[in-house]
């Protein structure tokens, strides 16, 4: 069952009490803040808009830094599956609600996690076709694709995790320097060393 991730705190380094965690009201509030203080004139479906972006940033802040930790053991695990003949496919996380990022409610630990093969992933419901596409086009033997889904704001986003070096043979990551790229390619890659 999913278990909340211990955040720390970047004072002193100790894990940060839950009851500071943002509410959704909190985490909406300042996504809708974001967007008012804009100079932009508010687009059709501005809701949709907040509700992504809120979720996009979240998953920066408190998801992707996880991942980033668990880089080598989620491409073995996602490894085992490829060569155990489950065929190429994604580890997949799935939320109902933003808060649940910003609450670290996700399986920490490999039985928890679900892999699901190409044929699968073509089943989520996910309206773009850049999961598949990323999931088509990897290299399984040099990398891993995390998928993540939120429900809530309809929101998914995939990255690639690179092979460990160990794994690999090569002396760098397989990606030059970045040890991920998060899609999509516009946003900036920040997983630097």
């Amino acid at each position: 069952s999913p278990q909340r991730v211990g955040l720390v705190s970047s004072e002193h380094g100790s894990p940060a009490p839950t009851d500071c965690l943002p509410s959704d009201e909190q985490l909406e509030q300042a996504a809708t803040e974001r967007v008012l203080a804009s100079p932009e004139p508010w687009p059709r479906g501005a809701v949709r808009v907040l509700g992504s972006q809120l979720a996009q940033e979240t998953l920066e802040k408190v998801f992707k830094p996880w991942c980033r930790q668990r880089a080598t053991q989620l491409f073995r695990f996602a490894h085992k599956r490829f060569a155990g003949g489950e065929g190429r496919g994604g580890v997949v996380f799935q939320f109902a609600k933003t808060s649940d990022v910003a609450n670290g409610l996700w399986p920490l630990e490999e039985p928890g996690w679900r892999y699901l093969s190409q044929r699968s992933v073509g089943g989520l419901g996910i309206k773009t076709n850049h999961v598949l596409s990323a999931v088509q086009r990897y290299s399984p033997q040099q990398q891993c694709v995390v998928i993540v889904l939120v429900k809530e704001a309809k929101f998914d986003r995939f990255y690639f995790l690179n092979a460990p070096k160990s794994h690999s043979g090569q002396s760098r990551l397989s990606s030059g320097s970045e040890t991920s790229e998060w899609y999509p390619p516009q946003l900036p890659a920040t997983l630097t060393a």
